[in-house]
Protein backbone atom coordinates (compact mmCIF):
# COMPACT_ATOMS: atom_id res chain seq x y z
CA UNK A 1 0.00 0.00 0.00
CA UNK A 2 1.24 3.53 -0.80
CA UNK A 3 2.54 5.50 2.15
CA UNK A 4 1.98 8.88 0.49
CA UNK A 5 0.46 10.52 -2.57
CA UNK A 6 0.23 14.18 -3.57
CA UNK A 7 0.01 16.11 -0.28
CA UNK A 8 -1.25 13.17 1.81
CA UNK A 9 0.73 10.97 4.17
CA UNK A 10 -0.54 7.60 5.38
CA UNK A 11 -1.18 7.41 9.13
CA UNK A 12 -2.99 4.11 9.80
CA UNK A 13 -5.20 1.45 8.28
CA UNK A 14 -5.25 -0.30 4.93
CA UNK A 15 -7.62 -1.46 2.23
CA UNK A 16 -9.88 -3.53 4.54
CA UNK A 17 -13.27 -2.76 5.96
CA UNK A 18 -11.88 -0.45 8.68
CA UNK A 19 -10.53 2.00 6.12
CA UNK A 20 -7.50 4.24 6.53
CA UNK A 21 -6.37 7.66 7.78
CA UNK A 22 -4.37 10.15 5.72
CA UNK A 23 -2.66 13.33 6.93
CA UNK A 24 -3.34 16.34 4.71
CA UNK A 25 -1.82 19.84 4.86
CA UNK A 26 -4.78 21.37 6.72
CA UNK A 27 -7.22 18.48 7.15
CA UNK A 28 -7.52 14.78 7.97
CA UNK A 29 -8.79 12.44 5.26
CA UNK A 30 -10.80 9.51 6.66
CA UNK A 31 -11.45 6.64 4.24
CA UNK A 32 -14.20 4.24 5.37
CA UNK A 33 -14.91 0.88 3.75
CA UNK A 34 -18.57 -0.07 3.41
CA UNK A 35 -19.62 -3.72 3.35
CA UNK A 36 -19.83 -6.82 5.53
CA UNK A 37 -16.43 -8.52 6.13
CA UNK A 38 -15.19 -7.34 2.69
CA UNK A 39 -15.60 -3.68 1.63
CA UNK A 40 -17.54 -3.15 -1.58
CA UNK A 41 -17.33 0.66 -1.60
CA UNK A 42 -15.48 3.50 0.11
CA UNK A 43 -16.62 6.76 1.71
CA UNK A 44 -14.24 9.73 2.01
CA UNK A 45 -14.56 12.24 4.82
CA UNK A 46 -12.53 15.44 5.13
CA UNK A 47 -12.16 16.90 8.62
CA UNK A 48 -10.36 20.22 9.01
CA UNK A 49 -7.90 20.39 11.89
CA UNK A 50 -9.27 23.75 13.06
CA UNK A 51 -12.79 22.22 13.34
CA UNK A 52 -11.79 19.37 15.65
CA UNK A 53 -12.90 20.03 19.22
CA UNK A 54 -11.81 16.83 20.96
CA UNK A 55 -9.76 13.68 20.36
CA UNK A 56 -10.63 10.60 22.42
CA UNK A 57 -8.75 7.35 23.03
CA UNK A 58 -10.41 4.76 25.29
CA UNK A 59 -8.97 1.33 26.01
CA UNK A 60 -11.34 -1.63 25.61
CA UNK A 61 -11.50 -5.19 26.89
CA UNK A 62 -11.64 -6.82 23.46
CA UNK A 63 -7.98 -7.76 23.78
CA UNK A 64 -8.62 -9.68 27.00
CA UNK A 65 -11.78 -11.44 25.83
CA UNK A 66 -10.25 -12.37 22.47
CA UNK A 67 -7.19 -13.83 24.21
CA UNK A 68 -9.37 -15.81 26.61
CA UNK A 69 -11.60 -17.10 23.81
CA UNK A 70 -8.73 -18.15 21.54
CA UNK A 71 -6.85 -19.66 24.46
CA UNK A 72 -9.81 -21.76 25.58
CA UNK A 73 -10.52 -22.85 21.99
CA UNK A 74 -6.87 -23.83 21.48
CA UNK A 75 -6.85 -25.82 24.72
CA UNK A 76 -10.13 -27.44 23.67
CA UNK A 77 -8.82 -28.68 20.32
CA UNK A 78 -5.38 -29.68 21.58
CA UNK A 79 -6.96 -31.47 24.55
CA UNK A 80 -9.25 -33.46 22.27
CA UNK A 81 -6.29 -34.27 20.04
CA UNK A 82 -4.38 -35.58 23.06
CA UNK A 83 -7.34 -37.69 24.20
CA UNK A 84 -7.75 -39.19 20.74
CA UNK A 85 -4.07 -39.92 20.18
CA UNK A 86 -4.75 -43.68 20.12
CA UNK A 87 -7.46 -43.39 17.47
CA UNK A 88 -7.02 -43.32 13.69
CA UNK A 89 -4.36 -40.78 12.62
CA UNK A 90 -6.80 -38.52 10.76
CA UNK A 91 -8.72 -37.72 13.96
CA UNK A 92 -5.91 -36.22 16.08
CA UNK A 93 -4.45 -34.49 13.02
CA UNK A 94 -7.79 -32.83 12.20
CA UNK A 95 -7.94 -31.57 15.80
CA UNK A 96 -4.31 -30.45 16.04
CA UNK A 97 -4.53 -28.20 12.95
CA UNK A 98 -7.19 -25.78 14.32
CA UNK A 99 -5.52 -25.91 17.75
CA UNK A 100 -2.18 -24.80 16.29
CA UNK A 101 -3.85 -22.10 14.19
CA UNK A 102 -5.66 -20.71 17.24
CA UNK A 103 -2.40 -20.74 19.20
CA UNK A 104 -0.68 -18.71 16.46
CA UNK A 105 -3.58 -16.24 16.40
CA UNK A 106 -3.39 -15.95 20.19
CA UNK A 107 0.33 -15.11 20.03
CA UNK A 108 -0.28 -12.52 17.29
CA UNK A 109 -3.07 -10.92 19.34
CA UNK A 110 -0.83 -10.72 22.41
CA UNK A 111 2.03 -9.28 20.38
CA UNK A 112 -0.15 -6.50 18.92
CA UNK A 113 -1.08 -5.31 22.42
CA UNK A 114 -4.15 -3.77 24.01
CA UNK A 115 -7.19 -2.69 22.02
CA UNK A 116 -8.77 0.74 22.04
CA UNK A 117 -11.52 2.88 20.50
CA UNK A 118 -10.58 6.28 19.06
CA UNK A 119 -12.81 9.11 17.87
CA UNK A 120 -12.78 12.79 17.07
CA UNK A 121 -15.48 15.35 17.75
CA UNK A 122 -16.49 18.44 15.81
CA UNK A 123 -19.43 20.78 16.22
CA UNK A 124 -21.66 18.57 14.06
CA UNK A 125 -20.49 14.97 14.49
CA UNK A 126 -18.60 12.40 16.49
CA UNK A 127 -16.51 10.37 14.05
CA UNK A 128 -14.96 7.08 15.08
CA UNK A 129 -11.46 6.41 13.77
CA UNK A 130 -11.86 2.71 12.99
CA UNK A 131 -8.27 2.07 11.76
CA UNK A 132 -6.96 2.88 15.24
CA UNK A 133 -7.76 -0.27 17.23
CA UNK A 134 -4.46 -0.95 19.02
CA UNK A 135 -3.01 1.32 21.69
CA UNK A 136 0.53 0.77 20.41
CA UNK A 137 -0.40 2.23 17.02
CA UNK A 138 -3.10 4.68 18.11
CA UNK A 139 -1.14 6.71 20.67
CA UNK A 140 1.47 8.14 18.21
CA UNK A 141 -1.24 8.95 15.66
CA UNK A 142 -3.44 10.68 18.24
CA UNK A 143 -0.46 12.70 19.53
CA UNK A 144 0.32 13.77 15.95
CA UNK A 145 -3.30 14.78 15.34
CA UNK A 146 -3.33 16.73 18.61
CA UNK A 147 -0.19 18.61 17.56
CA UNK A 148 -1.65 19.39 14.11
CA UNK A 149 -4.89 20.65 15.67
CA UNK A 150 -3.01 22.91 18.09
CA UNK A 151 -0.97 24.40 15.25
CA UNK A 152 -4.03 25.10 13.10
CA UNK A 153 -6.00 26.53 16.03
CA UNK A 154 -3.18 28.65 17.45
CA UNK A 155 -4.35 31.67 15.43
CA UNK A 156 -7.93 31.39 16.65
CA UNK A 157 -8.82 33.97 19.30
CA UNK A 158 -11.62 33.36 21.75
CA UNK A 159 -14.62 35.62 21.28
CA UNK A 160 -14.52 36.51 24.97
CA UNK A 161 -11.49 38.81 24.38
CA UNK A 162 -13.48 41.12 22.09
CA UNK A 163 -15.51 43.90 23.79
CA UNK A 164 -19.23 43.46 23.62
CA UNK A 165 -20.96 45.76 21.12
CA UNK A 166 -23.73 48.02 22.41
CA UNK A 167 -27.13 46.45 21.95
CA UNK A 168 -25.61 43.06 21.08
CA UNK A 169 -26.59 40.07 23.11
CA UNK A 170 -23.83 38.77 25.31
CA UNK A 171 -22.34 35.42 24.31
CA UNK A 172 -22.74 34.21 27.87
CA UNK A 173 -26.45 34.91 27.75
CA UNK A 174 -27.04 32.68 24.74
CA UNK A 175 -28.89 29.48 25.62
CA UNK A 176 -26.72 26.40 25.79
CA UNK A 177 -27.63 23.39 23.67
CA UNK A 178 -29.48 20.71 25.64
CA UNK A 179 -27.34 17.77 26.78
CA UNK A 180 -27.45 14.58 24.76
CA UNK A 181 -30.01 12.20 26.24
CA UNK A 182 -29.11 8.52 26.75
CA UNK A 183 -29.90 6.50 23.66
CA UNK A 184 -30.25 9.54 21.38
CA UNK A 185 -28.67 9.58 17.94
CA UNK A 186 -25.22 11.16 17.66
CA UNK A 187 -24.93 13.47 14.62
CA UNK A 188 -22.74 11.80 12.03
CA UNK A 189 -22.72 8.47 13.90
CA UNK A 190 -24.69 5.26 13.88
CA UNK A 191 -28.26 5.24 15.23
CA UNK A 192 -28.77 3.70 18.68
CA UNK A 193 -29.61 0.03 19.03
CA UNK A 194 -33.37 -0.54 19.23
CA UNK A 195 -33.51 -4.33 19.24
CA UNK A 196 -33.91 -6.77 16.37
CA UNK A 197 -36.16 -9.74 15.67
CA UNK A 198 -33.31 -11.49 13.84
CA UNK A 199 -31.12 -11.60 16.93
CA UNK A 200 -34.05 -12.38 19.23
CA UNK A 201 -35.17 -15.44 17.24
CA UNK A 202 -31.54 -16.52 16.88
CA UNK A 203 -31.26 -16.59 20.67
CA UNK A 204 -34.52 -18.52 21.01
CA UNK A 205 -33.35 -21.19 18.55
CA UNK A 206 -30.03 -21.40 20.37
CA UNK A 207 -31.92 -22.17 23.58
CA UNK A 208 -33.41 -25.16 21.76
CA UNK A 209 -30.26 -26.25 19.95
CA UNK A 210 -27.97 -26.19 22.99
CA UNK A 211 -29.75 -28.99 24.90
CA UNK A 212 -30.33 -30.95 21.67
CA UNK A 213 -26.64 -30.84 20.81
CA UNK A 214 -25.59 -31.76 24.35
CA UNK A 215 -27.99 -34.74 24.37
CA UNK A 216 -26.88 -36.01 20.93
CA UNK A 217 -24.66 -38.76 22.35
CA UNK A 218 -27.01 -39.67 25.20
CA UNK A 219 -30.40 -39.94 23.49
CA UNK A 220 -30.59 -42.33 20.51
CA UNK A 221 -32.93 -41.65 17.65
CA UNK A 222 -32.89 -40.15 14.18
CA UNK A 223 -35.37 -37.36 15.03
CA UNK A 224 -32.99 -35.68 17.50
CA UNK A 225 -30.08 -35.83 15.05
CA UNK A 226 -32.10 -34.33 12.17
CA UNK A 227 -33.53 -31.59 14.38
CA UNK A 228 -30.03 -30.76 15.63
CA UNK A 229 -28.70 -30.44 12.07
CA UNK A 230 -31.66 -28.29 10.97
CA UNK A 231 -31.45 -26.03 14.04
CA UNK A 232 -27.71 -25.59 13.57
CA UNK A 233 -28.15 -24.57 9.95
CA UNK A 234 -30.94 -22.09 10.76
CA UNK A 235 -29.00 -20.55 13.64
CA UNK A 236 -25.90 -20.07 11.49
CA UNK A 237 -27.90 -18.29 8.76
CA UNK A 238 -29.92 -16.17 11.21
CA UNK A 239 -26.77 -15.36 13.19
CA UNK A 240 -25.05 -13.96 10.09
CA UNK A 241 -28.13 -11.88 9.21
CA UNK A 242 -28.37 -10.61 12.80
CA UNK A 243 -24.67 -9.72 12.81
CA UNK A 244 -25.04 -7.72 9.59
CA UNK A 245 -28.06 -5.92 11.06
CA UNK A 246 -26.28 -5.19 14.34
CA UNK A 247 -23.25 -3.71 12.54
CA UNK A 248 -25.46 -0.88 11.24
CA UNK A 249 -26.32 0.37 14.74
CA UNK A 250 -24.56 1.45 17.90
CA UNK A 251 -24.93 -2.04 19.32
CA UNK A 252 -23.92 -2.94 22.91
CA UNK A 253 -20.53 -4.59 23.07
CA UNK A 254 -21.90 -7.59 24.95
CA UNK A 255 -24.36 -8.37 22.17
CA UNK A 256 -21.74 -8.04 19.43
CA UNK A 257 -19.38 -10.32 21.36
CA UNK A 258 -22.14 -12.92 21.78
CA UNK A 259 -23.05 -12.78 18.07
CA UNK A 260 -19.46 -13.28 16.95
CA UNK A 261 -18.97 -16.02 19.55
CA UNK A 262 -22.15 -17.69 18.30
CA UNK A 263 -20.78 -17.76 14.75
CA UNK A 264 -17.51 -19.33 15.93
CA UNK A 265 -19.27 -21.88 18.14
CA UNK A 266 -21.64 -22.81 15.30
CA UNK A 267 -18.67 -23.60 13.08
CA UNK A 268 -17.04 -25.61 15.86
CA UNK A 269 -20.26 -27.54 16.45
CA UNK A 270 -20.57 -28.27 12.73
CA UNK A 271 -16.99 -29.53 12.69
CA UNK A 272 -17.70 -31.67 15.74
CA UNK A 273 -20.78 -33.21 14.13
CA UNK A 274 -18.77 -33.91 10.96
CA UNK A 275 -16.04 -35.66 12.95
CA UNK A 276 -18.66 -37.66 14.86
CA UNK A 277 -20.26 -38.75 11.58
CA UNK A 278 -16.92 -39.98 10.24
CA UNK A 279 -16.19 -41.79 13.49
CA UNK A 280 -19.67 -43.37 13.46
CA UNK A 281 -19.20 -44.64 9.89
CA UNK A 282 -15.76 -46.04 10.72
CA UNK A 283 -17.11 -47.71 13.86
CA UNK A 284 -19.94 -49.26 11.86
CA UNK A 285 -17.45 -50.46 9.24
CA UNK A 286 -15.27 -52.15 11.85
CA UNK A 287 -18.25 -53.88 13.46
CA UNK A 288 -20.05 -54.85 10.24
CA UNK A 289 -17.46 -54.96 7.44
CA UNK A 290 -19.60 -57.14 5.18
CA UNK A 291 -22.39 -54.54 5.32
CA UNK A 292 -20.17 -51.55 4.65
CA UNK A 293 -17.40 -52.55 2.27
CA UNK A 294 -19.62 -54.43 -0.12
CA UNK A 295 -21.20 -51.17 -1.32
CA UNK A 296 -19.72 -48.41 -3.40
CA UNK A 297 -21.07 -45.50 -1.35
CA UNK A 298 -22.93 -44.80 1.85
CA UNK A 299 -26.07 -42.67 1.54
CA UNK A 300 -26.69 -39.59 3.64
CA UNK A 301 -29.64 -41.22 5.37
CA UNK A 302 -27.42 -44.09 6.52
CA UNK A 303 -24.75 -41.71 7.77
CA UNK A 304 -27.39 -39.87 9.82
CA UNK A 305 -28.66 -43.17 11.19
CA UNK A 306 -25.12 -44.19 12.18
CA UNK A 307 -24.63 -40.83 13.88
CA UNK A 308 -27.99 -41.14 15.67
CA UNK A 309 -26.98 -44.53 17.11
CA UNK A 310 -23.50 -43.34 18.14
CA UNK A 311 -23.29 -43.19 21.95
CA UNK A 312 -21.09 -41.55 24.54
CA UNK A 313 -19.56 -44.91 25.50
CA UNK A 314 -18.13 -45.24 22.01
CA UNK A 315 -16.47 -41.81 21.98
CA UNK A 316 -16.22 -40.98 25.68
CA UNK A 317 -12.70 -39.46 25.70
CA UNK A 318 -13.59 -36.60 23.37
CA UNK A 319 -17.39 -36.76 23.16
CA UNK A 320 -17.65 -34.42 26.12
CA UNK A 321 -16.44 -31.65 23.85
CA UNK A 322 -19.79 -31.71 22.06
CA UNK A 323 -21.55 -31.49 25.41
CA UNK A 324 -19.46 -28.44 26.34
CA UNK A 325 -20.34 -26.78 23.03
CA UNK A 326 -24.04 -27.41 23.71
CA UNK A 327 -23.76 -25.75 27.12
CA UNK A 328 -21.89 -22.79 25.62
CA UNK A 329 -24.57 -22.37 22.95
CA UNK A 330 -27.22 -22.36 25.69
CA UNK A 331 -25.42 -19.59 27.60
CA UNK A 332 -24.86 -17.50 24.46
CA UNK A 333 -28.50 -17.96 23.45
CA UNK A 334 -29.71 -16.66 26.81
CA UNK A 335 -27.45 -13.59 26.49
CA UNK A 336 -28.62 -12.88 22.93
CA UNK A 337 -32.28 -13.14 23.96
CA UNK A 338 -31.71 -10.66 26.80
CA UNK A 339 -29.78 -8.08 24.74
CA UNK A 340 -31.06 -8.75 21.23
CA UNK A 341 -34.79 -8.19 21.56
CA UNK A 342 -34.77 -4.85 23.28
CA UNK A 343 -33.05 -1.47 23.11
CA UNK A 344 -32.81 1.78 24.99
CA UNK A 345 -35.89 3.60 23.82
CA UNK A 346 -36.52 7.16 24.86
CA UNK A 347 -39.83 8.19 26.32
CA UNK A 348 -41.79 10.67 24.16
CA UNK A 349 -42.00 13.20 26.96
CA UNK A 350 -38.24 13.00 27.47
CA UNK A 351 -37.68 13.97 23.85
CA UNK A 352 -40.30 16.73 23.87
CA UNK A 353 -39.08 18.52 27.02
CA UNK A 354 -35.30 18.69 27.39
CA UNK A 355 -33.84 19.35 30.85
CA UNK A 356 -33.90 23.01 31.93
CA UNK A 357 -30.74 25.02 31.30
CA UNK A 358 -29.43 26.94 34.34
CA UNK A 359 -29.24 30.75 33.93
CA UNK A 360 -25.84 32.27 33.06
CA UNK A 361 -23.65 33.64 35.82
CA UNK A 362 -23.94 37.36 36.53
CA UNK A 363 -20.51 38.97 35.97
CA UNK A 364 -21.35 41.76 38.49
CA UNK A 365 -22.05 39.27 41.27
Amino acid sequence: MKQSFDDYKHLAGGTGGKGSLWQGPDHLLVVEGRGFILPFSEVYRRVDYDKIQALTLVTTKSYIWASIGMGLAAVFFLGLAFLSRDEEPFLPISLVIPGVMLTVLLLINMFRGRTCRCSLQTAVQVLRLKPLVRVQKAEPVMRLLEDLCRRQQSNLVSASFFPAQPGAESAAALPLPPPLLPGASIPGGKPPWQGSNWTFFTGLLMLLWGPALAAELFVPGLALTISSVVLGTLITVLGIIGLVHASRYRTPGTLLTCLWANLVVDLLAGLGMYILAIAAVMHQGMNNPEDMFGKKAVGNERILSFLADYSMEQCEPWGWGLVMLGGLILILGLSIVVYGGRGRRLAPEALATPPPVPPPLDPAA
